[in-house]
């Protein structure tokens, strides 16, 4: 009897001891704040550039602002507006091929074709240098003097500042020879291209060709077309007017357009006149 009694009490123990399932207890109190996460690369990135502004007579402007530079992508498109240093920059654009614009009113439109912006990180992508140049005035192509026999052909360029005042590089001129009066920098069969034309001394500048190294165009009984630029191919390397020494602007005042292959010199202006002359 007390062995019964024993096991019965034994039994009701290990009942009254077993744990309870599903049922919840009261919530704890808040833990710490962990750290940040690292998060995944950001899917945006910014570009940046800067533009130099130079006179028609090739020196440096001291004050770079008011260039107003478009990143254009389909139907995307956003400005800014450069500062005194010449410095832009757009943020939070997305990965792709951008083409851009540089405009300012009475300077030449430049333009890039194709930038590639890759988006991420912490590094920006990085515009060429641009230059932009004022539209020649006094430094346009005012009038063309011709003199031409059966083996040659001499040019004389004068600007408008037909004096020795103020002396062209002998670069910044270019000369476009085509078979019809549409000639010019999209529409030639020979660029004589830059560094042809020379002071004279008195104001002008002289090209010479011999036609002999047109024999491969063109044929007696041709005429040839001739339009002649000024444009500053070469610029001084400072602002001071003492300064002697001349850099390139390059692809950084000039650019290819893509329909037709041919560099295009925002900044050029062309002489009035377009000469025709027998081969």
């Amino acid at each position: 009897m007390k062995f019964i009694f024993l096991y019965v009490f034994l039994l009701f123990v290990i009942l009254s001891c077993k744990k309870e399932v599903g049922v919840q207890g009261p919530a704890g109190g808040q833990g710490n704040t962990g750290l940040p996460g690292s998060g995944g690369p950001s899917d945006t990135g910014t570009i940046i550039g800067n533009t130099v502004l130079y006179n028609e007579f090739s020196f440096k402007e001291t004050d770079h602002s008011g260039t107003i530079v478009t990143l254009i992508s389909g139907n995307f498109q956003q400005n800014d507006t450069t500062d005194l240093e010449g410095n832009y920059q757009f943020h939070g654009i997305k990965t792709d091929t951008y083409d851009m614009t540089f405009q300012k009113s009475g300077f030449g439109v430049m333009k890039i074709y194709g930038l590639t912006h890759i988006a991420g990180g912490n590094v920006p992508t990085k515009v060429k240098d641009i230059y932009l140049l004022q539209m020649p005035e006094k430094t346009a192509v005012d009038s063309l003097a011709l003199l031409a026999n059966t083996s040659s052909i001499v040019f004389t360029v004068f600007l408008d500042t037909s004096s020795t005042t103020y002396v062209q590089n002998y670069s910044n001129f270019l000369l476009y020879i085509g078979k019809d009066k549409d000639v010019g920098m999209t529409h030639y069969s020979i660029n004589w291209g830059s560094g042809t034309f020379n002071p004279d001394g008195n104001g002008g500048y002289t090209a010479f060709i011999d036609k002999a190294s047109l024999s491969n165009v063109f044929q007696p009984g041709d005429s040839l077309y001739i339009k002649v630029y000024s444009f500053n191919g070469a610029v001084h390397s400072t602002n001071s007017a003492t300064a002697n020494y001349y850099i390139s602007t390059g692809d950084g005042g000039s650019y290819i357009d893509p329909a037709t292959g041919f560099y295009i010199y925002p900044n050029a202006s062309a002489a009035p006149k377009l000469l025709v002359v027998p081969f």
